[in-house]
């Protein structure tokens, strides 16, 4: 995934929480190195 503002690749990783993210424990999330900015897809 690139991202939009800056243009690099982003890094598929998870977000994980025990009391729960959303619908469940963990969900797919996005980070860019360069911007140190995190994308959530829910």
């Amino acid at each position: 995934m690139i991202y939009k503002y800056c243009g690099n690749e982003m890094v598929k990783g998870y977000i994980q929480c025990r009391d729960g993210v959303f619908s469940g424990s963990a969900v797919e999330a996005y980070r860019c190195e360069k911007c140190r900015k995190i994308i959530i897809n829910y």
